[in-house]
């Protein structure tokens, strides 16, 4: 029969059943679904022929005062119509900008970044931006979710009613913002003679639970609702200090949990913090090696996203990656020569530029807990055969997401990539090496002699530093007793391709009496040169034993660098 058909046909169906004025009255009921299944068909007759005859009542479709013949006529004219052919919604995956299936808009919902993230690149974070269209430093906006409104099949005039029941979201007519469009009290009518029609829902906030963005639509007593997850992740944790692994995986800390990998890697380098020197494999083979280490934490949210599974494979999929700037300096003799390999941050606010390997991070799911570990070790190898070796590298760690099961930037592996959507702030840390040659072994050590004390020419923390100083100073370490002058070994290096004056400052701090000989100066070095600076430390008579901190600074144009020593003193 017609009436079977999802369009409604009233006269021709009905008559079968109803006189002319019955079936008038039942066109007042739209979509009777009385049964609650949001299908119309035996389970809503069933419900009426139990109530007919009864008096008023929800069944009572039509408010006519009775269950009669017209409610008959309402079920058998919308036979077999579903919820969403009359009131539909579809929503999109963010970052991927595919359909969530019908089936699947509640039970497993879409997901995207909450848009805390920069992704046009413009300095404002895209929440606070109306505008999120692509500047030269990012793209244009991919974390809003596309929303379709569907016109009614049938159509009985009016308009669909949009209601936002949960969530932290702002609705937009495009993917990149620029027109808000207002949901009053939550929600907003949509009419029929505009459908269908495309809005753009923005997550504001990372969702406390699964699903917990929920979106209805009205129509007629028909109704659609979809369901969505906003992404988001924390820095929770930072270790540069220097830390063994059984301190960092001590129950307790915020390590305890850490995923494998990073796992292996953190153990076979020692910890974080300025290691000691190990046999580290590089790509020429295994070296001796002298490394920086920092380990850090990200917390996932909500937490629960990283278990989500959809026919066997992990949805949400997470990467840790990073932007560097960094520039060495090898310096033999009086020579110093600016490495190959030099980067400068990339441009665009999401694309890496030192990620080319799996190892030093957890796997794309992190832990049960949403934790997620990155760990990096820039340095050298201490078998290069250097007077010195300067090293200033900066780095902001972040995590990006893919809602697809695929790993973002695995189906390019070895290669930076820009790949899904930035999830987490950016993590600032830096790293800076002086190493000199050791006289005894021929291999490089720290230049306060080697050992795992930070100072400003050797450290491992967070924050960046200037990639291109003027400069880079050494002062060796010395020994004397009361009333002896010694030599101090001290080495300027001019790391610019510009000739440059610099003053020096050589100041004494502890308990033994010294007085530098001279205190301070000045010197013109040539472009890429390093120059010794004769020095001497006096003992002065009566002084006591123990250690002095010699620190040399040196400046050129407001920009300036500085090193410590150490001046033992013993008594006769």
């Amino acid at each position: 029969m017609l009436c079977r058909s999802r369009q409604i046909v009233f006269v021709s169906c009905l008559s079968v059943v109803l006189s002319g004025a019955a079936a008038a009255q039942a066109q007042t009921v739209q979509f009777p679904d009385v049964s609650g299944d949001c299908v119309i068909g035996a389970a809503d007759l069933a419900v009426v022929l139990t109530n007919f005859g009864a008096a008023g009542g929800p069944v009572d479709l039509n408010n006519d005062g009775v269950v009669n013949g017209a409610e008959i006529a309402s079920i058998l004219n919308a036979w077999a119509l579903k919820c969403e052919d009359v009131a539909n919604l579809r929503l999109s995956l963010g970052v991927h900008d595919t359909e969530v299936p019908t089936a699947k808009e509640t039970s497993l919902g879409s997901f995207t970044v909450a848009n805390l993230n920069d992704t046009n690149g413009d300095g404002t974070i895209d929440r606070d931006d109306m505008d999120t269209s692509a500047t030269a430093g990012g793209r244009d906006d991919v974390d809003l979710m596309r929303l379709v409104i569907d016109k009614p099949t049938p159509s009985f005039g009016g308009g669909v009613k949009v209601t936002l029941v949960s969530g932290d979201v702002k609705f937009w007519e495009k993917k990149t913002k620029q027109t808000e469009v207002v949901f009053t009290a939550g929600s907003k009518t949509f009419p029929v003679a505009t459908l269908p029609k495309t809005i753009w829902v923005e997550a504001r906030s990372a969702s406390a639970a699964l699903r917990d963005i929920v979106i209805k639509s009205d129509y007629f007593g028909a109704s659609d609702t979809v369901k969505a997850t906003a992404v988001w992740a924390t820095i929770a944790a930072v270790e540069h200090n220097r830390m063994t692994p059984a301190q960092l995986f001590a129950m307790g800390t915020p390590w305890a949990k850490i995923t494998e990998p990073p796992e292996a890697l953190v153990r076979s380098v020692g910890g974080t913090g300025l290691l000691p020197e190990f046999l580290a494999t590089f790509p020429s083979g295994q070296k001796l090696g002298l490394f920086n280490a920092i380990l850090i934490k990200f917390q996932i949210a909500p937490k629960a996203v990283v278990g989500v599974i959809d026919g066997g494979i992990r949805v949400v999929r997470f990467d840790g990656t990073r932007q560097i700037a960094v520039n060495d300096w090898a310096v033999a003799g009086a020579t110093v020569q600016l490495l190959a390999g030099s980067k400068t941050f990339p441009a665009t606010d999401e694309l890496p530029n030192d990620d080319t390997g799996i190892s030093d991070k957890s796997k794309p799911e992190g832990n049960a807990d949403g934790e997620y570990f990155d760990f990096d070790t820039p340095g050298f190898g201490s078998e290069i055969l250097l007077d010195f070796l300067v090293s200033k590298f900066s780095a902001r760690e972040f995590l990006r997401v893919r809602f697809d099961g695929t790993r973002p930037g695995s189906n390019m592996p070895g290669v930076n990539v820009l790949d899904g959507s930035r999830c987490s702030p950016k993590q600032a840390w830096h790293v800076s090496h002086l190493l000199k040659k050791n006289a005894a072994t021929g291999r490089l050590i720290r230049s306060d002699g080697g050992g795992a004390n930070e100072t400003a020419s050797n450290d491992v923390a967070t924050g960046t530093i200037n990639i291109n100083p003027v400069c880079a100073a050494e002062v060796g370490d010395a020994a004397g007793m009361p009333g002896q002058t010694k030599a101090v070994s001290c080495t300027i290096m001019n790391l610019t391709n510009a000739s440059k004056t610099y003053t020096w400052a050589l100041a004494v701090a502890g308990g033994p009496s010294l007085t530098p000989m001279p205190a301070g100066g000045s010197i013109t070095i040539a472009a890429h040169k390093a120059v010794t600076v004769p020095l001497n430390v006096k003992v002065n008579a009566g002084s006591a034993a123990g250690t002095a901190t010699l620190t040399l600074t040196v400046s050129q144009g407001g920009d300036s660098c500085s090193e410590t020593g150490v001046f033992t003193v013993t008594l006769p």
